[in-house]
């Protein structure tokens, strides 16, 4: 029989008797290899091992303590084992085993989990070619050796890579796998008997993490919704999202309140979107629903597991609840929002409005009762008032009205409120009282498309007197009133740069009763004030240029021009001066002007630059220059009018008194043709360099020159091979020595007469 000795106390196992040094059931500690670690007292102990010496598993050899202390107890104490009687007449071992999950918790196929399994041989024959195995599983341990010693222990690992199957069995087992035995084996005789714990392996399988990763789920949540109104269809976008590790396929959706459905797949972690809509709301749905909508979507399959899925959410959609509104408006004869109507007060005439009332609820209105004051010139005010049956949600009924003004009635209004209506639920505030003044003076109009929603008026009002007073229609039924105090030297309000809600074209309209002593800022830069720099300035100005398309109105007689130059930061201003210099300069989107553009300024002595880079300006209407006979320069007046076809014959027939048409056509790419007699009233003019310069289209010409003072002519037409050109001018005189200097170089041919 063998025999161990040990100094110290002792762990024994209760099922069978077995010493087990490792995880001990009774409160025994042990010394191993001579280390001796005791917390118990003497007599704890001795109780013990009297407990031990009943079960025929421990013999006391010598107990003989003589002090109480736990060092003199190791010293005299002797404690042997000689193992298991049951088994003494056989090669027989016991592997005692401790089982230890290594790996991080299990989330995907394919990790793989470590099981540590430390085991020691308390029986009574060493065995070789050990190996531990997982049957269920096939996995094992390398082949190692067990020498006899419970106090030497040994440590293997064996890995598992989890497998889809592994899953499955999880799934069907409420997310755990089934414990596994371990067993061992040797290439030696003998039986090995495995002692302790063997079913904690795979116990890293736990019923969270398997069913968060594997267990079919899907989740359903409200990404956004419309709130429908009345004539408009409520929707919801409902985000499906795949919150496992594996794919689910053949998902039916389906909406409980509309006749949606559809099937789709879904990967590991994809989210989808669906929209789901329903019928367009009518009063009666709106009134029924009163402002509450829901829906329950579902979603229903199978997955990889064959494991059912079905998921429902309820899902708030909302739509607008019944709510009656009313509003109120004037428009003009065009049909446009007016707060303000221009009319000339040198004509006056009858002015045609609309009281627009309008069903803005959803829904029906009925018994609208809407009552309309006018105060017209001199005349009584008068107050009427009319009858609306119904209005369905939505609708709109105008009233028709106008009113015949006398020239000189410089205000007249006119009111409009509702004074009562009553919905089909709920109750209705009526909308305030609106007003249309019809406003008489002198009106300068254009029609403009709106840069970034922005239009601004061409005048800067800054040193002029208190009473140039400017009242403007954005044609959208806002107005302004501009007035001097606003302005400043450096730049321009915000109120003569109005914001539009939605882009587009407008006709605006500018009226004032003190035109003539409104003065045009100008340079070289826009037209306006040009060169001052602060950013009002530019955006207004830069408002303008690139948003006119068309001037409607003859321009009201002002008093003239003021040029403005920026240097060493200090903004000087010119004296006033009849010049129409740069008046239009930059604008690259007016394409038409009306014929009696400048007959109210008679006075004008200059426009040159008038129209520079006017590139999509395509005519010049007949007699645009007729009442300017004080006119000396047209210099570079047309310039790079690059959409500009032909010049109409007679345009400069009563501008006797100009001195320069140096290059006021030049650079007009698209001009084809001149008339021969456009210059014949024109007998002071001096220069006519580089007028047609650049013209690449014009094809045969002739011209008469009727002055016989010209002496400059240089690059006066583009050259053109293939064309006849002949110019006509007075023989003997210096204008026939300029143009024939110049004849050979420009393809021209010189005629005296």
């Amino acid at each position: 029989m063998a025999s161990y000795t040990s100094k110290g106390t002792m762990k024994i196992k209760d099922a069978n008797g077995h010493l087990h040094p490792f995880y001990p059931e009774t409160d025994y500690s042990y010394v191993s290899h001579g280390s001796y670690d005791v917390s118990k007292t003497v007599n704890d102990i001795k109780s013990n091992i009297e407990k031990a010496e009943s079960r025929n598993s421990i013999e006391v050899m010598h107990i003989e303590p003589n002090s109480e202390t736990a060092e003199d107890f190791q010293n005299e104490t002797l404690i042997a084992w000689y193992g298991d009687p049951e088994h003494d007449s056989e090669n027989h071992a016991t592997i005692t085993t401790s089982t230890d999950a290594m790996s991080s918790p299990v989330k995907v196929v394919g990790d793989v989990v470590s099981l540590k399994a430390i085991f020691v041989n308390d029986g009574n024959e060493p065995f070789e070619d050990v190996v531990l195995t997982i049957p269920a599983f096939n996995d094992h341990s390398s082949a190692f050796s067990l020498p006899v010693d419970p106090f030497v222990n040994e440590t293997e690992i064996i890995e598992h890579v989890i497998t889809e199957e592994d899953v499955l069995a999880a799934l069907a087992n409420e997310g755990n796998l089934a414990p596994q035995v371990l067993t061992a084996a040797s290439a030696g005789s003998g039986t090995i008997e495995i002692a302790g714990d063997t079913e904690t392996y795979l116990n890293v399988y736990t019923s969270n993490l398997i069913k968060s990763k594997y267990d079919p789920f899907l989740s359903i949540s409200r990404d956004s919704f419309y709130s429908a109104n009345i004539n408009e269809k409520p929707s919801y976008v409902c985000a499906v999202t795949n919150m496992t590790q594996t794919a689910i396929n053949d998902v039916v959706l389906a909406s409980s309140e509309t006749d949606w459905t559809e099937t789709v797949s879904f990967e590991p972690g994809e989210t989808q979107y669906f929209t789901i809509e329903y019928p367009v709301l009518t009063e009666a749905k709106i009134i029924e629903l009163n402002g509450k909508l829901s829906d329950t979507f579902t979603a229903n399959g199978t997955s990889f597991a064959s494991t059912p899925i079905s998921v429902s959410k309820s899902i708030s959609v909302n739509p607008k609840a019944p709510s009656p509104s009313i509003s109120v408006m004037f428009t003009n004869s065009d049909g446009n929002a007016a707060s303000t109507i221009m009319q000339d007060i040198e004509t006056g005439g009858t002015e045609e409005y609309n009281v627009v009332v309008t069903n803005t609820g959803n829904v029906t209105i009925s018994n609208i009762n809407v009552q309309i004051t006018s105060t017209i010139g001199s005349n009584p005010q008068t107050t009427e008032n009319v009858t609306i049956a119904t209005l369905a949600p939505g609708e709109s009924s105008s009233i028709n009205r106008s009113a015949v003004i006398s020239p000189g009635i410089k205000t007249s209004s006119v009111t409009a409120k509702i004074t009562t209506g009553t919905p089909a639920v709920k109750t209705l505030t009526l909308p305030s009282t609106v007003s249309l003044s019809i406003r008489q003076s002198t009106v300068f109009r254009f029609k403009a498309t709106t840069y970034n929603n922005y239009i601004s008026v061409p005048f800067n009002l800054y040193g002029h007197s208190s009473t140039c007073i400017m009242y403007v229609d954005w044609g959208d039924g806002s107005s302004s009133t501009l007035t001097p105090s606003l302005y400043s030297q450096y730049g321009y309000p915000d109120a003569s740069v109005h914001s539009y809600a939605n882009s587009g074209e407008y006709t605006i309209s500018v009226g004032s009763e003190n035109w003539e002593s409104i003065y045009h800022y100008a340079n070289n830069t826009y037209s306006g004030v040009g060169s001052i720099s602060s950013n009002n300035a530019t955006k207004h100005l830069y408002y303008y240029c690139n948003t006119v398309t068309d001037i409607l109105t003859p321009l009201p007689k002002i008093a003239g021009t003021r040029y403005c130059t920026y240097s060493n930061y200090n903004y000087r201003y010119g004296t006033l001066n009849n010049s129409f210099a740069y008046l239009l300069y930059g604008c690259s989107k007016l394409k038409s002007i009306p014929s009696g553009l400048f007959d109210k300024n008679t006075a004008v002595t200059s426009f040159e630059r008038c129209f520079t880079s006017c590139s999509s300006l395509q005519s010049i209407p007949s007699g645009l220059f007729d009442n300017n006979t004080a006119v000396t320069s047209f210099l570079s007046c047309f310039y790079s009018c690059t959409s500009l076809q032909s010049i109409p014959s007679g345009l400069f027939d009563n501008n006797t008194a100009v001195t320069s048409f140096e290059r006021c056509f030049q650079n007009c790419t698209s001009l084809q043709s001149i008339p021969s007699g456009l210059f014949d009233n024109n007998t002071e003019v001096t220069s006519f360099g580089r007028c047609f310069s650049g013209c690449s289209a014009l094809n045969d010409f002739e011209i008469h020159i009727g002055s016989s003072k010209v002496s400059t002519a240089t690059y006066f037409v583009t050259v053109k091979s293939g064309t006849a050109r002949q110019i006509y001018v007075p023989a003997s005189s210096t204008t026939y020595t300029t143009f024939s200097n110049v004849a050979s170089n420009l393809g021209l041919t010189i005629i005296g007469e």
